[in-house]
C-alpha cells in the first residue's frame, strides 16, 4: 500500500534529527535521512486527511518556485516525487492565479509513489463526467485554494486505495 508525508514533516523530522546528532554520528546521521527520504511515510488514512484539510496557509513560509522548494525539502525519496495537492497550473493568471507561495508551500506538497503521481496527473487530463466536457483540471479553475485542496486530496486518496 503506497504511503506519503507532507514536506514539512520531511523538513520537521530532518530538523529533529540534526538536533540529535554529533559530529561523530555525520555519516550515521546522513545514513538516517537517506533512510527517511527513501522509506515509506505514514500511512494516509482519513483522519490525514481531516488533518491536512484543516490547514491554513502561511503564505510566507511558501517558496517562490519549485525548484527551491525542492532545495529545501530535498528528494522525494527513492520511487517518489513531489506532488502539488493544488495543482503548479493554478498559479497562472490564465487559471486561479494563487499566489505561488501557496502553491510552494510544504503542506501543499507530499511525497508519493511515482505510480500514484502518474495515476493522479492521468486524472486531472481526464474529463469525468461531472466536469461536462472539461478535463478535471479546467473544471478546477477559477474555484478557491480551499475547495482545490479539498478535491486534491481526494484524488489523491483515489489515486493512493487504486480506485483511479
Amino acid at each position: 500500500m503506497p504511503f506519503y508525508e507532507t514536506a514539512a514533516e520531511v523538513n520537521k523530522r530532518k530538523r529533529q534529527l540534526a538536533k540529535v546528532a554529533t559530529e561523530n554520528k555525520v555519516k550515521e546521521l546522513t545514513k538516517g535521512l537517506e533512510k527517511l527520504s527513501s522509506s515509506k511515510g505514514r500511512i494516509f488514512t482519513q483522519e490525514t486527511t481531516e488533518q491536512l484539510s484543516k490547514k491554513t496557509f502561511n503564505v510566507s513560509e511558501g517558496f517562490k518556485s519549485f525548484n527551491a522548494f525542492k532545495k529545501s525539502a530535498g528528494s522525494a525519496g527513492t520511487g517518489k516525487e513531489w506532488h502539488h495537492i493544488v495543482e503548479q497550473s493554478q498559479a497562472k493568471a490564465t487559471r486561479s492565479g494563487f499566489d505561488i507561495r501557496s502553491i510552494n508551500h510544504p503542506d501543499n506538497m507530499v511525497a508519493i509513489d511515482i505510480d500514484v503521481h502518474h495515476r493522479i496527473s492521468a486524472y486531472y487530463s481526464s474529463k469525468p463526467d461531472f466536469t461536462k466536457g472539461l478535463t478535471f483540471r479546467d473544471y478546477l479553475n477559477g474555484r478557491s485554494f480551499e475547495e482545490q485542496y479539498q478535491w486534491g486530496l481526494e484524488i489523491l486518496d483515489k489515486a493512493i486505495k487504486g480506485v483511479i
